[in-house]
């Protein structure tokens, strides 16, 4: 069969092939595209190994059609790709078939679900890539854009609103983690709608929660708080508006892409907690200080600072009056106040595995 295709994925599972005149045919009916519920950075260990990947990316794309993958960019990672998958456990074995199948090693960056941001205005021309959607609110020509990457989001004061995907939720569980699991579920921002009994011993919760409490450790804390016993089934429910930002993380004053996220703002201070004392474990000391910080806009949230290594300048001294000590002491001051504004991290790419790699 002789077709006009370019390329492989120009042709999707679930389309109709025919010969004849188009006017003809019928497309047979009951095949959906299938849309992904999150989406990662999906980036090579070694940057050099970037064809390879992407030849590994397209292998897996022909028999995997729920796989979405496009070409990324990270000044920190290098060339990689933002894939979407149907859920955290796809992830994992998406991850899984690239080091089995291909004997690819990959760093994923933090799973973000996809936002819906309403921006005043046609802008479809601006944002080609956010899937931009014309609609009127409120008597005014509106955009609507999906937005999967932080680093996409409009500026803050540009857009009306951001929306978030919020999935139904069901919790079985036997009776004595009852109130484990609801206390998980109320700190994740959950609204509790109803709870079924399924015999005298286990129990269904039901509950609305936003998808993106689930794409993080929800799995495992629910596992850990029902010693293993608990099961989770989740699916797309709804968009709600509700108060999403941009956290940034800032290693010696500069933002570092692949640790950009989105998150509630009543969360914004825990995360970013839990990022920086990772970075202060894992970026190795310099010869001035580095203040690691998580902020939003102009307004910084939590913070660790590394502390500089020194040399003992006064080793060669003996005896003496201690003003030669304090002189020594407050020239290396002098200069490493000088280092600390002119001088630049070099982030290691180890550290990026230890924090990003799942």
């Amino acid at each position: 069969m002789v077709t006009g295709l370019k390329s492989i994925h120009e042709a999707r599972v679930g389309d109709t092939i025919f010969a004849g005149p188009v006017e003809s045919k019928n497309a047979i009916t009951g095949f959906k595209k299938i849309t992904p519920y999150i989406f990662a950075g999906v980036f090579p260990v070694e940057t050099d190994e970037y064809p390879k990947m992407k030849d590994a990316m397209e292998k897996l794309q022909l028999n995997d059609s729920s796989l979405v993958a496009e070409h990324e960019a990270s000044p920190a990672l290098g060339y990689g790709f933002r894939c979407g998958f149907l859920g955290l456990l796809h992830l994992d074995i998406v991850k899984e078939r690239l080091w089995r199948e291909h004997a690819r090693d990959v760093i994923i960056t933090s799973p973000q679900v996809t936002y819906k941001v309403l921006i005043t205005g046609d802008k479809r021309a601006d944002y080609p890539r956010a899937n931009p959607e014309l609609i009127e609110w409120d008597g005014r020509t509106c955009t609507y854009l999906w937005i999967s990457n932080p680093e996409d989001l409009p500026k803050p004061g540009t857009y009306i609103h951001i929306e978030e995907p919020i999935a139904k939720v069901e919790m079985i569980t036997p009776n004595e983690y009852i109130g484990n699991l609801m206390a998980l579920a109320q700190e994740r921002r959950g609204i509790f709608r109803n709870q079924t009994y399924l015999d005298t011993k286990r129990v269904v919760l039901h509950y609305e929660i936003p998808m993106s409490e689930l794409v993080g450790d929800f799995y495992d804390d629910l596992k850990s708080l029902s010693s293993g016993y608990a099961s989770l089934h989740y699916e797309p429910l709804m968009y709600k508006m509700d108060d999403i930002v941009k956290m940034d993380i800032r290693v010696a004053g500069d933002a570092v892409d692949a640790f950009a996220m989105m998150v509630h703002r009543s969360r914004a201070r825990y995360l970013g907690g839990k990022i920086c004392e990772k970075l202060k474990e894992n970026i190795p000391k310099a010869q001035f200080a580095i203040a690691i910080q998580a902020a939003i806009g102009g307004d910084v949230v939590a913070r660790e600072d590394i502390s500089a290594l020194r040399k003992d300048v006064t080793a060669k001294l003996y005896g003496g009056d201690i003003t030669r000590k304090r002189k020594l002491l407050e020239k290396q001051k002098e200069g490493k106040k000088k280092m600390k504004q002119f001088g630049r991290v070099s982030i290691p790419s180890e550290t990026f595995v230890n924090i990003l790699k799942k």
